[in-house]
């Protein structure tokens, strides 16, 4: 369980796929505020993908691997 202010996302192991194959990709981008207070707490507890930047289309990114192997995106409009 990831909680952030007043946005939860969870992970479920299920153990009834214990050994199946995955059959789908996900990536998961969330925009939130205050991604730097975020990336800071989190940068040294998890697999840092990218680290922040701001994109051409003026967000603020960064990306993590979960601990199931998806690629979670935290973006925020970028300031000024």
């Amino acid at each position: 369980m990831m909680k952030c202010g007043n946005a939860e996302v969870m992970s479920q192991d299920i153990p009834e796929f214990n050994g199946m194959e995955i059959g789908a990709s996900l990536t998961l981008y969330i925009e939130m505020e205050d991604i730097k207070e975020l990336y800071a707490r989190i940068a040294g507890r998890t697999t840092v993908i990218r680290d922040v930047q701001t994109t051409f289309y003026g967000m603020q990114e960064f990306h993590i691997r979960d601990c199931s192997g998806y690629i979670l995106g935290f973006a925020e409009a970028a300031q000024g």
